[in-house]
């Protein structure tokens, strides 16, 4: 009976090799190995959250559109965003908005030539206040 209890006390006690596993495995679960964020994803999101990319897509729709149109007309219209495909132009009144109307296919044809990656299929025209 006592050869049983030497045994089990022997397996129970613990090498120095035990100890240290033990406390690596600890101070692992401790720290968080997290990975260095990339430069150019930060750069991504805070363009992104901030809304540049968009006002420079906006900016950059204004200018097609003011070459596209005649000058009196681009004058009283305001490009809006590209959404599925439809891109919104704000217009002043609804006689400029009829006339818009008629030469739409003119004006989508050229939009489509200048920015393939816009992928604008539509062109919807809405009465608004231009500023």
């Amino acid at each position: 009976m006592s050869q049983g209890k030497e045994q089990s006390a022997s397996d129970d006690s613990y090498s120095e090799i035990d100890f240290k596993d033990a406390v690596h495995t600890t101070q692992q679960r401790r720290t968080y190995h997290r990975k260095p964020k990339n430069t150019e994803n930060l750069i991504n999101q805070i363009i992104t959250r901030r809304g540049i990319a968009a006002e420079q897509s906006n900016h950059q729709l204004q200018g097609i559109w003011d070459s596209i149109v005649p000058g009196d007309v681009a004058n009283q219209t305001k490009v809006g965003s590209v959404r599925r495909g439809i891109l919104e132009v704000t217009v002043g009144n609804s006689g400029l908005m009829q006339v818009l109307g008629f030469s739409k296919d003119e004006y989508l044809k050229q939009l489509v030539q200048q920015l393939p990656n816009q992928n604008i299929k539509d062109i919807r025209f809405r009465i608004g206040s231009i500023r």
